[in-house]
């Protein structure tokens, strides 16, 4: 154990800092919605903060999913209705057991329009508290690395004719894709559901969940009405949850994109007359 002051009552007080100890594996977090401070408070964040298993479910949702509280990791000698650090005259031992290689703290919640909550004593892992908007970020660098590369084509490729149409693939898979990755100590669930938008350069577009086929499925098709070059651009966005620790789903703000552009050559088809084939009658043999 550790003592952070007095010691009149070390042992009682170690006694009922075991009895509440819940583990927190942390990882990373941003400066966005986490920072450390000086005195009582070692980190003040806003937004979902993952909570482990071992606390009770009901709190753990809410906690995780109150994107308008705030919460307060404490030195664990905090007093339990301030939040704030026991005077030197107090005693307080903070117990190491059950977290020997993080940082043991009391953690605190405010929900809109409420006062700080107790939750209990957490013991965080070397990279600080795991909040969802972390989570979120790591996820959507998970999914802009996973997911399939955009590749449109036209079809036909060569002998576009105005007035024909032309069928569009986007080179992707339709549907949701789904990915898991473990991140410290939770199991990440996520999910990435994608939408394509064309733009055909001659003023037609389309917005659609259907990735486009090779022919002769026609799914994504276009006609165009005149002759010349035109530039299709194509954007893939993906959109995408995640579930972490079993809580969740809970959404990734920024959608990933992917962009391509293909050049479709219209040409102009002419009618050619031709004569009807000539009856003939058979030889009739004399």
């Amino acid at each position: 154990m550790h003592r952070l002051g007095g010691i009149a009552t070390a042992r009682i007080i170690a006694a009922a800092l075991v009895a509440t100890l819940v583990v927190l594996s942390g990882g990373s977090a941003h400066a966005a919605d986490v920072h450390g401070d000086d005195g009582g408070d070692r980190y003040v964040g806003t937004g979902g903060l993952i909570l482990p298993g071992s606390v009770p479910e009901g709190t753990r949702r809410t906690v995780a999913a109150c994107a308008d509280c705030a919460w307060r990791l404490t030195t664990p000698c905090a007093e339990p209705t301030l939040g704030t650090p026991f005077s030197g005259q107090e005693a307080c031992v903070s117990v190491t057991r059950g977290c020997p290689h993080g940082e043991l703290v009391r953690a605190w919640f405010r929900g809109p329009g409420s006062g700080w909550g107790a939750i209990g004593l957490v013991c965080l892992g070397p990279g600080g508290p795991l909040t969802v908007r972390d989570v979120a970020q790591r996820v959507r660098d998970r999914v802009e690395q996973s997911v399939p590369a955009l590749r449109p084509s036209a079809q036909p490729s060569t002998g576009v004719l105005a007035q024909l149409p032309v069928v569009f693939a986007s080179g992707q898979p339709g549907g949701a894709q789904r990915w898991t990755m473990p991140l410290a100590g939770a199991q990440v669930e996520l999910t990435a559901s994608p939408r394509w938008a064309w733009s055909f350069g001659d003023g037609a577009r389309l917005a659609t969940d259907d990735p486009g086929h090779p022919h002769p499925v026609a799914g994504v098709s276009h006609a165009y009405r005149a002759p010349g070059t035109r530039a299709v651009d194509v954007t893939a966005q993906w959109s995408a949850t995640f579930t972490v620790a079993g809580m969740g789903p809970f959404p990734v703000d920024e959608p990933v994109r992917q962009t391509a552009t293909l050049e479709v050559v219209v040409g102009e088809g002419r009618a050619v007359l031709t004569p009807p084939p000539q009856d003939r009658s058979p030889d009739v043999a004399e």
